[in-house]
């Protein structure tokens, strides 16, 4: 069969050989922010985009604390910094544009 993989027995995929449900992962809001920005770097996003990421980070970051660990954000969080943004006289489209560039940070 040409272009299947067959993988030996006894391999499994990369993933689950480091994976340890024994030991949760405690990262900080910034931790994360800072690997998501070496990984954008790593996979050559613009210098525009970077730019955007850490400005749209900033205020979050204002609003949440440098401290805060990436399981505390809540929806209530969230619901505290649109209205933080809004009470900064943000429109609702740039709002929407924030939240989108510090989704993929908060998913770690």
């Amino acid at each position: 069969m040409r272009g299947v993989l067959k993988l030996k027995k006894g391999i499994s995929k990369g993933v689950q050989l480091f994976k340890n449900n024994s030991q949760e992962i405690k990262k900080t809001y910034v931790e994360a922010y800072e690997e998501y920005i070496l990984s954008a770097k790593f996979k050559g996003r613009s210098e525009d985009t970077i730019r955007t990421y850490k400005y749209h980070s900033r205020y979050f970051i204002e609003v949440l604390g440098a401290n805060t660990n990436c399981r505390e954000i809540t929806l209530n969080t969230i619901e505290a910094y649109i209205l933080y943004l809004k009470g900064k006289n943000v429109k609702s489209v740039t709002i929407n544009s924030y939240l989108q560039n510090i989704s993929p940070i908060d998913n770690t």
